[in-house]
């Protein structure tokens, strides 16, 4: 017996993340490029019903990196590694309290994720 995988091109799909969050992102998105590609910070549960992989390639082929949360869905976080987005969890949630919608994030001393 013999299977096929269909495999559904990323592009088009990328063209709807997180547009009911921030309509704005997949612009602000291909401003900042794959070079040097961006973070999002999340809240809790990041990914949770995001199991499909395209929910995971999807931001990746806009340029994200690595994500920030309070906690990550634990199928969707093996998915963002997959990818090459780094799934980073705040070790004290209050530290993502009260932070600006948009604010810079740096990374040091890490692999590059490609």
């Amino acid at each position: 017996m013999s299977f096929s995988t269909i495999s559904l091109p990323i592009s088009p799909g990328a063209n709807f993340s997180f547009e009911r969050i921030d309509p704005s992102y997949v612009d602000n998105a291909r401003t900042i490029g794959q070079t040097p590609g961006h973070a999002v910070i999340a809240g809790k549960n990041y990914g949770q019903v995001s199991s499909r992989e395209h929910a995971a390639a999807a931001p990746r082929y806009l340029g994200l990196r690595m994500v920030i949360a309070k906690s990550c869905a634990r199928i969707h976080r093996q998915n963002l590694i997959n990818y090459g987005v780094l799934p980073l969890v705040f070790i004290n949630e209050r530290d993502y309290d009260g932070r600006s919608r948009r604010y810079g994030v740096g990374k040091k001393d890490l692999r590059k994720t490609r």
